[in-house]
């Protein structure tokens, strides 16, 4: 239910879910509907979603875990490159 630019009246679920809202009464609109909000598997799915979420996208310590491989390419890079250049100015 939008009130104002940029502004919409909404309430969270003990789940987390953002629920938007408006002046009529809820219970009655979705009874209307015949949407029960309470549904199992739509609770079990955003469950598992946010954890899918979790586990894929919010990992931030790949560079950690790969440090060593990425600190050893740069490092033979490096004296690849140092090699070249001593062979071509020295022979």
């Amino acid at each position: 239910f939008k009130t104002g630019k940029g502004h919409y009246w909404y309430y969270i679920r003990k789940d987390g879910e953002w629920n938007n809202v408006g002046l009529q009464s809820l219970n009655k609109k979705l009874e209307e509907l015949k949407i029960y909000a309470d549904h199992t598997d739509m609770r079990m799915a955003n469950a598992s979603l946010k954890k899918l979420v979790d586990k894929n996208y919010k990992k931030l310590n790949w560079i950690k875990e790969f440090a060593p491989y990425i600190a050893m390419g740069v490092l033979i890079f490096i004296l690849a490159i140092s090699v070249y250049v001593y062979c071509i100015a020295f022979y």
